[in-house]
């Protein structure tokens, strides 16, 4: 998360919300309609899967763009 924080600081006109839980990220995105949600797939909670799957089902959130992200590596 540090790493978005960053990245969006450098953007002017940006507002990033941030969740630790997926659920907690469903919620946000239902009270602010953001234009855009990065999920990780890997997130505590409900998966990247299935927050994106939420948000596909919620009419209000189903036109928001996600993008997903993965943490994860293997060797």
């Amino acid at each position: 998360m540090e790493f978005m924080e960053k990245t969006v600081s450098r953007v002017g006109g940006v507002e990033l919300l941030k969740a630790a839980f997926g659920e907690t990220g469903i919620t946000l995105a239902r009270d602010h309609r953001p234009d855009l949600i990065i999920v990780d797939m890997n997130m505590p909670g409900l998966s990247g899967n299935e927050i994106a799957d939420a948000v596909r089902n919620d009419p209000t959130l189903a036109d928001t763009r996600i993008i997903a992200v993965s943490g994860s590596v293997s060797q």
